[in-house]
């Protein structure tokens, strides 16, 4: 039987500290309740029977959109957690990235590295569960240091948009934003995203 407890939180509300009254559950799930928390907000995206030829880039979150995606804030992103499953067809060779976008203009953007998985050729699926370490993955270069693919053609302003989640929309690439790159080399796989995450003024 899982226990309940009533605790006492100093929390930050604006500029004025105030006392916030919270359960806590302790058990299988450790799940915490807060009174003024901001419950995440979830994407889940999928893409399969296409034939591949080249790259390709798909807009998971497009930050600056606050009316299709569940976001309010368009500051920056917080990943919380991902989870992803692709099944390759016996052929398919090539990466899959997921990675958030800086510096994008009418002609090309920086692709900053969040994951890649190293498909090879393989004929099971494969499922990865990604959750980070203080809760979230702040999706920008002041508290980011890892690998770069500048100034690739894929991310464009305007020229070049990329499908969402919904499959039929195509969206313009801005900075901030989280993608998924297809790094092909030959064949197809069917991929499905889940995305927890949060957004920042």
């Amino acid at each position: 039987m899982s226990l309940i407890r009533r605790v006492q939180l100093q929390g930050l509300v604006g500029s004025t500290w105030t006392n916030l009254n919270a359960v806590t559950q302790d058990g299988i799930t450790g799940l915490l309740t807060v009174p003024g928390h901001n419950p995440a907000d979830h994407i889940f995206f999928q893409i399969g029977g296409t034939s591949w030829s080249a790259d390709i880039g798909y807009m998971l979150i497009d930050l600056s959109d606050s009316s299709a995606w569940p976001h309010t804030n368009t500051g920056q992103v917080d990943i919380e957690a991902l989870d992803i499953m692709v099944n390759p067809s016996l052929t398919f060779a090539g990466d899959i990235k997921v990675g958030f976008l800086t510096n994008v203009d009418a002609n090309n953007g920086d692709f900053n590295y969040v994951y890649t998985w190293h498909m090879g050729k393989k004929q099971d699926s494969y499922v990865d569960h990604l959750r980070f370490g203080d809760g979230r993955f702040e999706s920008n270069t002041d508290h980011w240091y890892g690998p770069i693919e500048a100034n690739s053609a894929l991310w464009r302003t305007s020229g070049a948009n990329i499908l969402g989640p919904d499959g039929s929309t195509s969206h313009p690439c801005g900075n901030g934003d989280i993608v998924l790159w297809v790094d092909w080399v030959a064949s197809d796989a069917d991929i499905s995203i889940y995305l927890s995450y949060h957004t920042d003024p």
